[in-house]
């Protein structure tokens, strides 16, 4: 994930995301065509962000949120 802030909580999130190496954060209008192009390289390139990402996937998919949410919208309906 390449994350540009623009306002608000958007800048301390765009910082979490580059800390915990799940993606980098870029500045929103100062950064150059040539850096964007380099940190994608980069994190297509990056073989352990591949697999962390692979793992964390499994784990969010793995936990069926999908039909949860629906189950407490629909009971929250009743």
């Amino acid at each position: 994930m390449i994350v540009l802030p623009l306002f608000w909580d958007q800048y301390d999130n765009a910082q979490r995301v580059d800390e915990l190496g799940f993606g980098r954060r870029l500045s929103t209008y100062s950064m150059t065509d040539e850096e964007f192009l380099e940190t994608v390289e980069s994190l297509l390139a990056d073989a352990t962000v591949r697999r962390r990402m692979l793992t964390v996937g499994a784990a969010i998919r793995a936990r069926n949120g999908l039909h949860r949410g629906a189950d407490v919208i629909e009971s929250v309906g009743r």
